[in-house]
Parts: C-alpha cells; sequence; structure tokens
C-alpha cells in the first residue's frame, strides 16, 4: 500500500457504506428534531388541510369556468317553460303581437300599441326603450315600490322589446349568453324587460357598491316578484352569470290575473316558443 492510501485510509476511516450510513443516521436525527418543532407540525397540518380543501373544490367544480345559467326566483315553484307559454297565449288571445322586424316596432310605437318608457320614481331607462302599455305600467309600479323601502336608488331597466330581427343581431355578436334564438325571445312581444343586477348596491348617486344594500334589494325584487307570480301577472327567470352572480332579472308581464285553469294549462302545454 502506498504512503498516499495509508494517508487517505486513517483520515476516512470508514468505508463507503458505513459512511453513507452515518450520514443517513445524523439526517433522521436531524428530521426528528425539526419535526418536534411545534411551528413545523402547524404548518405541515395546514398544508395538509389546504390540499384536502383543494382537491375537494376541484371535485365539486369550484375554481373551474362555469357556464352562464337560468333559473327561478327563490322560494317560487315555477315551470321554466311557463314563461314562453304565457308570451304565446298573449297572442292567442289578442293582448300582444310578436313583433318581427324593426318596421313592426315603429308601426306599433305611431299607432300607440307600443309605448316609450320614461324615467320614473325608483327606475332608470337605459336608452330608448319600449313596452305594451301594461308592461310599462308594470314597470312603474314595480319602481314606486322600490323606492318605498330603498329611498335614493333606481333600478336599470336594460332591455325591453327587441324584434326577431334585432335578436338575430344580438345572437350574432355573442355578447349575450342568454340571448334565445331568433323567433323563440320573449323579448319580441313587448311584454318582456330586464332588470340588471349591476343597478343594485348603490344609493343617493354614490358610485361605491355596497354589497349589503344590493343584498337587501336582491331579497326585496325576488319577494315582490315572487308575489306577482303568485297573482299571475308576471314571470321572472333569473340569469346567472359564469361568475355565479345574479345578471338580470327577466320579466314577462300580463295584463290582468291568468286564470288559474290557464295558468295551469300553460305550465303543461307543448308550445315551440319556450323562451
Amino acid at each position: 500500500m502506498s504512503t498516499e492510501e495509508k494517508k487517505s485510509k486513517i483520515e476516512h476511516p470508514l468505508s463507503s457504506v458505513e459512511n453513507k450510513e452515518v450520514m443517513a443516521s445524523r439526517e433522521r436525527r436531524f428530521l426528528k428534531s425539526v419535526m418536534g418543532s411545534k411551528l413545523t407540525r402547524l404548518f405541515l397540518l395546514v398544508t395538509t388541510l389546504w390540499g384536502a380543501s383543494a382537491m375537494a373544490g376541484q371535485e365539486k367544480g369550484e375554481g373551474q369556468p362555469q357556464k352562464p345559467r337560468i333559473t327561478t326566483l327563490e322560494g317560487v315553484d315555477s315551470d321554466m317553460h311557463t314563461e314562453g307559454r304565457g308570451a304565446n297565449w298573449l297572442v292567442e288571445q289578442g293582448f300582444a303581437r310578436r313583433l318581427k322586424t324593426q318596421e313592426d316596432l315603429d308601426r306599433a310605437v305611431k299607432t300607440g300599441k307600443i309605448v316609450r318608457l320614461e324615467d320614473s320614481a325608483g327606475v332608470h331607462i337605459r336608452r330608448k326603450q319600449y313596452l305594451e302599455p301594461f308592461a310599462a305600467q308594470f314597470i312603474r309600479d314595480l319602481g314606486e315600490g322600490y323606492v318605498r323601502v330603498f329611498a335614493g336608488s333606481a333600478i336599470d331597466i336594460s332591455s325591453t322589446s327587441r324584434p326577431d330581427a334585432k335578436q338575430a343581431e344580438v345572437v350574432g355578436a355573442q355578447k349575450n349568453p342568454f340571448a334565445a334564438a331568433p323567433g323563440k325571445s320573449t323579448h319580441a312581444y313587448g311584454t318582456t324587460f330586464d332588470v340588471a343586477y349591476s343597478s343594485l348596491g348603490y344609493r343617493d348617486g354614490s358610485k361605491k357598491f355596497d354589497p349589503t344594500l344590493a343584498a337587501e334589494q336582491k331579497k326585496w325584487l325576488n319577494d315582490y316578484l315572487g308575489q306577482k307570480h303568485r297573482e299571475r301577472v308576471a314571470h321572472t327567470k333569473v340569469e346567472i352569470n359564469a361568475k355565479k352572480v345574479v345578471h338580470a332579472f327577466h320579466i314577462i308581464t300580463f295584463p290582468a290575473p291568468v286564470p288559474e285553469h290557464i295558468w295551469s294549462q300553460l305550465k303543461s302545454k307543448n308550445h315551440d316558443h319556450e323562451s
């Protein structure tokens, strides 16, 4: 054995296998000391729980892109097809007409069968909007009841009469995920309007959103429109966007309470137009 080999053997008396065992033993002692720390145990517990929660959320679809959907008012036993079938019934009874073109709407406005909406107590009208006179009165009554409870606030009416031709443009633009196919939208009857949820949560001209106020106003609208549904003078669908937030209350109105036997038929009668 050379002098260098003897020197190396003295400086490193352990074999490579033995040396690995020593190092592993040291690592185990180190990890044991670290694991004994309360702070470390707390950290491990939190990360474990977070990981389990994230996995559960993925299973439920939380954090995943959601599709816009349409539902009914809370606490209201409603058939989703009542609205469209009700619109057809209005036409059958001569209470409304289907507006197919802009010329149809212009003609109805000129003859007074469709009226232009104006701002009123508790109501703000976006752009030029038109409805049947009884639907316009429904909005005024809605606004008066709203402002009595929420002084200084106003609901926005974002959409009203929309002829089939205009509906085709809306669908083609693909900006409104709730837009029904041309020929199937109840906006073409001049009896339907939307209340924009984005108008809730504000008061006295303030631009600061108040989530508590918005929740109270949403509940009031739900209760008010639910009562009108039970009186059979309106049917409401609630549009929920991809962020699971209400986009709008979509409301079709009737000139008088629909007879109960007719109302029940609307829920079961098969019509082509359902939205």
